[in-house]
């Protein structure tokens, strides 16, 4: 595919508008996936293989990291590189030769992050082997004490063996395999649909609809974690409508109410949840969460005998946000809080402060009659209620 795949379609300026739009704060490029092709003008790739097996030796003919960073950069988000750090058909790999590290892996990593200068880093590829292998600790040493980038660059926790959730940087968990508790900051990754890039054979019905992917974000973030959602192009570059129209939903969702999201941290609890068998949305396939869907059937679609979570909590402060998944009729209730009577309590969908009061050891917020009128669709997704000076009578 190397040698008829143009990119011909590829704007990298028009992706980051996009992704400006759709809420983004950083985006991260796959630089060189598993397959060891790479992005950028690597001579390694080549010389190791002995065919061109670079974007601007064969193919689209362009620095398309290059592009891409620029792009990201100058519309002002934070510009972040995929690396993996195996490669399925290397001959050194494959032989088990130390010098695929010393004289591949090493130096192409350096000369990624000294070109490109890229805030984040996402390593992948490093299941196979340990560190005594990789040699990981050595690279990163130079990567915070040497590179270009060692004063502000973030990392994640795949570089070694054994290392997810115990050393590294942020953790990170994809299509939710695991049950979240982490005391450090995460990221969960996956897919819009089912796969993980561009599918042609996908249909409307395998795409995650906005409202669940709403629901994950606030699911997530509730928990401490980021969301990190792939977005495949086509082989020509372009983004897929369905994709774009998604991105762009979730983006006027955020533009509303963003503040629930963007710098909030856990609150003491990340759910409110009805009465019912919760082990119905902890433990699903091993903790494998691989269809979208599961997100609504922990909130929209109770099952018989099955506890859902009525309101996801995220905070700032003396700020707490309620963020309830449907409209909860006249009166929203909040359990185990009460609130001291210079509390106040807004729906951030219409700004309208709403009056309250405590009743034995919840809160009843009193709710507007419901008007769709008065709402964007998107903003029909999930409504958000923030609670100032909230400082518990308990």
């Amino acid at each position: 595919f190397a040698k008829i795949w143009k990119a011909e379609l590829y704007d990298p300026q028009k992706w980051a508008e996009l992704f400006k739009k759709a809420g983004a704060k950083y985006v991260v490029m796959t630089s060189k996936h598993h397959d060891g092709f790479a992005l950028w003008p690597n001579q390694l790739t080549s010389q190791t293989r002995g065919y061109l097996w670079n974007s601007v030796d064969t193919g689209p003919k362009r620095d398309l990291v290059g592009e891409f960073v620029q792009a990201i950069k100058g519309i002002g988000l934070k510009a972040g590189l995929y690396y993996s750090l195996y490669e399925w058909y290397h001959p050194w790999y494959r032989l088990g030769s130390q010098k695929f590290v010393t004289d591949y892996y090493h130096p192409q990593f350096k000369e990624l992050v000294n070109n490109y200068k890229p805030d984040l880093i996402y390593a992948d590829g490093e299941w196979e082997k340990e560190d005594d292998y990789w040699m990981s600790t050595t690279l990163l040493a130079w990567l915070f004490n040497e590179s270009a980038v060692k004063d502000q660059v973030v990392i994640n926790d795949r570089w070694a063996k054994g290392q997810r959730h115990k050393h590294g940087g942020f953790y990170t968990t994809e299509y939710l395999r695991e049950v979240i508790n982490f005391d450090k900051p995460w990221e969960e990754i996956r897919g819009m649909g089912l796969s993980f890039g561009y599918n042609r054979n996908e249909d409307l019905e395998d795409y995650n609809s906005a409202q669940a992917l709403i629901l994950m974000l606030c699911d997530i973030v509730s928990q401490g974690g980021n969301l990190c959602i792939n977005v495949g192009p086509t082989a020509a570059g372009k983004i897929p409508v369905i994709m774009q129209e998604r991105l762009l939903q979730i983006g006027k969702w955020l533009q509303t109410n963003g503040e629930a999201i963007y710098g909030s941290r856990k609150w003491v609890r990340p759910y409110q949840w009805s009465k019912g068998d919760r082990n119905f949305v902890l433990k699903k396939e091993g903790h494998s969460y691989v269809e979208g869907d599961y997100i609504l059937k922990q909130t929209l679609e109770q099952q018989p005998g099955k506890a859902v979570k009525q309101l996801f909590f995220t905070s700032k402060g003396n700020i707490i946000y309620a963020i309830s998944p449907m409209w909860p009729g006249k009166t929203l209730t909040i359990k185990n809080l009460n609130l001291e009577s210079d509390a106040i309590i807004n729906l951030l969908a219409t700004g309208e402060e709403l009056s309250f009061q405590n009743s034995g050891n919840n809160i009843l917020i009193n709710l507007p009659d419901f008007n769709p009128s008065l709402y964007q669709p998107e903003d029909q997704y999930a409504y958000v209620f923030k609670i100032t000076n909230a400082r518990s009578m308990e």
